[in-house]
């Protein structure tokens, strides 16, 4: 019966020649189109799942009116955890920070670094392939640097113990290289650098200040908790009222946890960092995709 089937298929192709050409053309082309924006989705909404604990990782945002910010204040977090329990960890990083490396006739400026607690590798799942995750950012002098870093600065060479010079100033010493970063990762860096190394000139790391928005702060949560609505609007309103405590004159801010899988495609805030996504295409391209494909 199905051997039946195809002969009368390849006699009706062969038949009208023309009309099945266009007819399985446009089926070939709509059928790739479609995959290719299903992809483009697919990678949409990816952004930052890769992390190990992404369902319990949020960023602490703010609210103080117009202003809707992606940074907080840098005594916060800690603040926070003593007082919470529901928060396992934290870590926080600087601004994007643009720094003079050379090594031996090699200088670059670069970009994108930012500084980091020390236990950032252990808050996220980025891939460390060379070095020890548990003791890289340790040390006050340390950097992690990318493979990509690597190579651009020590070529085939294990850079392991390698020393960057740093702003014609102080030296650093590789202590980790990273595989480089995922596309679909919201944070996009070259080098990470301890947060130690700022943390004897940096007033309001000194200070653990609650007054000057900074940093950005990122929050895991104990597996014990249930994230609902409910319950994450219960942990907005318990931040609120700590840092009402710390800051009793202070101006009236209202903070969120944000999922760290909804920051891309969730609009940007202001001191943000770059590459957000957009919603509404998604949903739209997801639409077009399946329209498309029917058609086709």
């Amino acid at each position: 019966m199905i051997k039946n089937y195809f002969k009368i298929a390849f006699r009706n192709i062969v038949r009208h020649k023309a009309y099945s050409a266009i007819n399985i053309s446009g089926l070939a082309i709509g059928m790739a189109s479609s995959i290719l924006i299903l992809l483009w989705v697919q990678n949409e909404l990816s952004y930052d799942r890769f992390h190990e604990n992404a369902d319990r990782l949020y960023r602490i945002t703010c609210n103080a009116g117009d202003f809707k910010a992606a940074v907080n204040p840098a005594g916060m977090p800690g603040g926070l955890k003593d007082q919470m329990p529901e928060i396992k960890s934290f870590v926080r990083l600087s601004h994007p920070a643009t720094i003079l490396f050379e090594t031996g006739n090699r200088k670059f400026t670069e970009k994108k670094t930012f500084y980091a607690d020390s236990n950032f590798l252990q808050l996220f799942s980025f891939t460390l392939v060379k070095g020890n995750a548990a003791t890289a950012m340790q040390r006050p002098d340390a950097v992690l640097l990318t493979e990509e870093m690597a190579i651009k600065y020590f070529g085939k060479e294990d850079p392991i113990g390698k020393i960057l010079r740093k702003d014609n100033g102080g030296n650093v010493t590789i202590t980790g290289v990273l595989a480089n970063i995922p596309s679909n990762s919201h944070l996009q860096f070259d080098f990470i650098l301890p947060m130690s190394a700022i943390a004897q000139y940096n007033n309001d790391l000194k200070n653990n200040v609650w007054n000057s928005f900074n940093f950005y702060s990122y929050v895991q949560l104990d597996q014990s908790f249930v994230s609902t609505k409910a319950s994450l609007l219960k942990l907005n309103q318990r931040m609120d009222q700590i840092y009402k405590k710390h800051e009793p004159n202070g101006v009236k801010v209202a903070f969120q946890l944000q999922p760290i899988t909804g920051i891309h495609l969730q609009p940007g805030l202001q001191v943000d960092l770059p590459g957000h996504g957009n919603t509404q295409y998604v949903n739209i391209f997801f639409i077009v995709a399946i329209i498309i494909l029917v058609v086709a």
